[in-house]
């Protein structure tokens, strides 16, 4: 069998950081440290934080003094003021891609444009910029069909995407949205370039292969994506968050496997899941593990 690995298998940029910061911070730290949520969307990785010392809470009324970490998805300005308001300290890990995405939208805001952010409602980044210019001067589109629901005539517009969309569907909805009779309009590419070489290999591996392993968490973004566009390419796709999680039955009869991971997914847990592979063919003599080459 031969085992196609992504060269992207590792954290991405901002990640790395995030998670770096944070370690530094709590070697030898005093009080207590908390996440308002989970820092990335990985929960191995948050986890493994969780035994060094950093707390996952879901509210600031979970905690009374210590250190709050803002996770690299970023929080809106107010959540902030509420954190400085009780008097914690703060460690800012917040991804310098979304950060600049912050910047994008408050400029708008000031300038008093209709902001849409293609992007997934519910995700933290999404909640951070919709925090970060204001819910009322916002619309989150998630697909062109919502467009439709758009007052936008004789309005000026300006566009973002969330940092991990994918660019086809940020083209398409792009596309859709200039027929609209708006005034003025400002694009931005604010889709991280890590987050587009991902998606692109992921695409090249799953046409060469049988089978697609996409390693992340399953709440995360970027890999339910990369699952998505592996799928789409026209192989059969698992997301998974572990190596104990690949079946057998998965490995049958197949000659080829392709193997990638999101950008909160660490190097060690993409090593896991190879072993596993080759674990599960029973001769490792016939695995043949190769980096994809092709961008």
């Amino acid at each position: 069998m031969e085992i196609k690995l992504s060269k992207y298998c590792d954290f991405c940029f901002g990640v790395k950081r995030a998670s770096g910061l944070i370690e530094e911070a709590l070697e030898g730290a005093k009080g207590p440290f908390y996440s308002l949520g989970p820092f990335i969307h990985n929960p191995r990785v948050v986890e493994k934080f969780s035994q060094k010392g950093l707390k996952t809470i879901s509210s600031l009324r979970d905690i009374k003094g210590g250190t709050l970490v803002i996770r690299s998805h970023g929080i809106s300005p107010n959540v902030l003021k509420k954190a400085k308001a009780l008097g914690l300290k703060l460690l800012d890990v917040t991804c310098p891609n979304v950060k600049k995405s912050q910047e994008i939208v408050s400029f708008l805001a000031r300038q008093n444009y209709k902001i849409i952010i293609v992007g997934d409602k519910t995700h933290p980044e999404v909640k951070s910029l919709i925090g970060t210019c204001g819910a009322s001067r916002a619309f989150v589109v998630n697909r062109s069909e919502t467009l439709k629901k758009l007052k936008l005539k004789g309005a000026r517009v300006g566009v973002i995407a969330q940092t991990t969309q994918s660019k086809i569907k940020y083209l398409k909805i792009l596309t859709k949205l200039l027929e609209k009779d708006f005034s003025e309009i400002k694009i931005y590419n604010t889709i991280c370039e890590d987050t587009l070489s991902r998606q692109k290999e992921a695409s090249l591996i799953a046409r060469d292969v049988e089978m697609m392993l996409i390693l992340g968490g399953k709440m995360s973004a970027n890999s339910r994506r990369l699952t998505q566009i592996s799928r789409a390419s026209g192989a059969p796709t698992y997301h998974i968050e572990s190596a104990s999680q690949i079946k057998p039955e998965w490995l049958k009869r197949k000659a080829s496997v392709g193997v990638a991971g999101g950008a909160s997914t660490p190097k060690w847990i993409v090593t896991e899941a190879v072993k596993k592979i080759i674990q599960e063919r029973g001769d490792s003599s016939k695995c043949s593990v190769k980096l994809n080459k092709k961008i």
